[in-house]
C-alpha cells in the first residue's frame, strides 16, 4: 500500500535577513522540495500551511503534477516550455473540449515546427515557412484522397486536409502563445502574427437556416428513420413461427427446420411476432432530437447534456445547466408543438424514465456527443430527405449542421414577433450582434407566404404570456444550479 502523503514547511533565514519558505513532501514515490518565496514577497506561516495542505490534497487525489523547471526571467525558454505553461493556464478556465482543441493545434501542428525555437526567433519568415509547410501537406493529402486512398492517424482515424481557416486557427493560437511568452519574460515585442500579413484568405462560412416547411420535413424524415424497417416476407415468417410454436406445439428445432433458419433465428422471429403491433409506440429519438434542436435553439452540447430532470413539463420549461457561456445557463420555453413531441417520446420509453438519466442516449445507453448527433442523426436525416425528394424529382435538401437548427429557431422566434432581448435570453447569447445579424438575415430572406401552414404547426402559441413567463422560485436557473442533484463541477485532472 503506498505511503500516506505528508509534508512539512521548512524555513530559513537568508543573508539579507529575510525568511524563505519551502515545502517538503513525498509524491509519486519521490521526495520533493518546492520553493514558495520570502516574507518580503508576502509569504507567512499561515499562507505556507494553506499551500502545503493544498499540495498534499492533490497528491492524495492522484492529480498532483510536478512544477515546470523554473528559470530566471532573463533567460528565455524554448517555445514548447512556454506553450506548456500557457496551456496549463487555459486548462483552469476552459472546458475540456476547448482544451482538447488547443492541445490538437499545439501537438499536431505548432510544436512539430516550432518546439525548439525561441519565441523571440519566430518572425514573419518563420511563420511563412510554417504556412507553406501546412499548405503543402494539405495539397498532398487532397491528392491522395482524390486517388481513392485514405491516410489514417495513430488512432486509425482518417486524416483530412486542413482548410485555410483551420490553418488560421493554429496561427491565432501561435499569436496567443507568443503574447504569453513576452509577459512571462517581462519584455515587449511586436507580435509577428498580429503585425504582419500572415493570415490566409478563408472562405466565409455559410450560415443559413431552414424554412418552416423544411424543418417540418426534417422532423418527419427523422421519424421514418426511427420506425422499424421490416419486409412483408419477414413479417409472414414471424407469424408462421408463432403458429408453429403455439398452435402446433412444435419444438424449436422443428420450427427452425420448417422455416429453413437456425434455431436462434427461429426464436428471434417468434419473439418479434409477440412484440407491440403499433410501431408508433416505439421510442423515436431521432424525431425528438431534430424537433428539440429546431424548436428550442439548444446547442448540440447542451442537448446532449440534458437529463429528464431538466424538463419541467408543468411550466413548459427546459433548464439548461451545462452551457458554453455564463449566459447559456438559462430556462427555455417549450413551444406547444415541442412539448407534445417530447411528451410522446417520454411516454414511448420502454423503461421508466429516471431523473438523472440522459434524455437522448445512444443504443448502448451512453450520452451522445455533438459528433454523434451530426453523424447518427442529422446526416442520416438529410440522406433520407434526399431519397424522398429524388423519388419526387425535387431539388436536394440544403447542407445543414447541428448549428443550422439553432439559427432556424432564432429565425422562427423573430418571425413570430419576439423582440431581440427575449430571443437572446432563450438562446443564451451574450452579445446582441450575433442575434441581430440573424434578425437582419430574416428580414431580407425570401418570401415566406408559401410556408404558412408549416409555420403555424411549429410556432402556434410559441411566445408565452406575461404570466407564463414568470418562473416559480424553485424553477429559476440559479436555484436549479444550486440543487444537490445539479451538475458536477469538480475540477477535472489534467491529462
Amino acid at each position: 500500500m503506498p505511503r500516506q502523503a505528508t509534508g512539512e514547511i521548512r524555513r530559513y533565514t537568508r543573508h539579507d535577513g529575510t525568511t524563505a519558505y519551502t515545502l517538503r513532501f513525498r509524491a509519486r514515490g519521490e521526495r520533493w522540495n518546492i520553493r514558495l518565496g520570502t516574507d518580503e514577497e508576502g509569504w507567512t506561516e499561515r499562507r505556507a500551511q494553506k499551500e502545503l495542505a493544498k499540495q498534499v490534497a492533490l497528491v492524495q487525489a492522484g492529480v498532483w503534477e510536478p512544477p515546470l523547471p523554473s528559470l530566471p526571467r532573463k533567460e528565455e525558454e524554448a517555445f514548447h516550455l512556454v506553450a506548456t505553461r500557457w496551456l496549463r493556464e487555459k486548462e483552469l478556465a476552459l472546458k475540456d473540449t476547448s482544451v482538447a482543441d488547443l492541445r490538437w493545434r499545439l501537438e499536431c501542428h505548432l510544436l512539430p515546427h516550432f518546439a525548439s525555437s525561441l519565441p523571440s526567433a519566430i518572425d514573419e519568415q518563420a511563420i511563412h515557412e510554417y504556412k507553406v509547410e501546412k499548405l503543402r501537406e494539405s495539397r498532398d493529402l487532397a491528392r491522395v484522397l482524390a486517388a481513392g486512398q485514405t491516410v489514417r492517424d495513430e488512432r486509425n482515424q482518417p486524416i483530412k486536409p486542413l482548410g485555410n481557416e483551420s490553418i488560421n486557427k493554429t496561427l491565432r493560437t501561435l499569436a496567443e502563445v507568443l503574447d504569453f511568452a513576452d509577459r512571462w519574460h517581462g519584455v515587449r515585442r511586436p507580435n509577428p502574427v498580429r503585425t504582419g500579413r500572415v493570415m490566409l484568405k478563408g472562405s466565409k462560412p455559410r450560415r443559413d437556416f431552414l424554412e418552416p416547411d423544411e424543418l417540418v420535413e426534417a422532423i418527419d424524415a427523422a421519424g421514418t428513420l426511427d420506425a422499424p424497417r421490416v419486409t412483408r416476407e419477414s413479417l409472414e415468417r414471424s407469424d408462421r413461427a408463432r403458429r408453429l410454436r403455439d398452435d402446433e406445439k412444435m419444438g424449436w428445432a422443428q420450427v427452425a427446420e420448417d422455416l429453413g433458419v437456425a434455431v436462434s433465428t427461429a426464436v428471434y422471429l417468434y419473439r418479434r411476432s409477440a412484440g407491440p403491433s403499433d410501431p408508433t409506440r416505439a421510442p423515436r429519438p431521432r424525431r425528438a432530437i431534430i424537433a428539440t434542436l429546431g424548436c428550442s435553439g439548444l446547442r448540440a452540447g447542451e442537448l446532449c447534456a440534458l437529463d429528464w430532470q431538466d424538463f419541467d413539463f408543468a411550466h413548459g420549461l427546459i433548464h439548461v445547466r451545462d452551457a458554453k457561456t455564463e449566459a447559456g445557463a438559462r430556462h427555455v420555453h417549450m413551444t406547444p408543438a415541442l412539448r407534445d413531441e417530447l411528451l410522446a417520446y417520454r411516454a414511448a420509453q420502454e423503461e421508466p424514465v429516471l431523473p438523472h438519466a440522459p434524455v437522448f442516449p445512444t443504443k448502448t445507453g451512453r450520452r451522445r456527443t455533438r459528433h454523434n448527433l451530426l453523424q447518427r442523426v442529422v446526416a442520416p436525416t438529410v440522406r433520407r430527405i434526399n431519397e424522398i425528394r429524388a423519388d419526387e424529382e425535387s431539388p436536394p435538401f440544403p447542407r445543414i449542421t447541428n448549428h443550422t437548427f439553432r439559427r432556424t429557431y432564432i429565425s422562427l422566434l423573430f418571425a413570430v414577433g419576439a423582440d431581440p432581448p427575449y430571443v437572446m435570453s432563450q438562446v443564451g447569447h451574450e452579445d446582441a450582434k450575433t442575434t441581430l445579424n440573424i434578425y437582419a438575415q430574416v428580414l431580407r430572406h425570401r418570401d415566406r407566404t408559401h410556408v404558412g401552414e408549416a409555420f403555424d404547426r411549429l410556432m402556434a402559441d410559441a411566445l408565452p404570456s406575461p404570466a407564463d413567463a414568470k418562473i416559480p422560485p424553485s424553477n429559476r436557473p440559479q436555484d436549479a444550479m444550486n440543487r444537490p442533484n445539479g451538475p458536477d463541477r469538480r475540477v477535472l485532472p489534467r491529462p
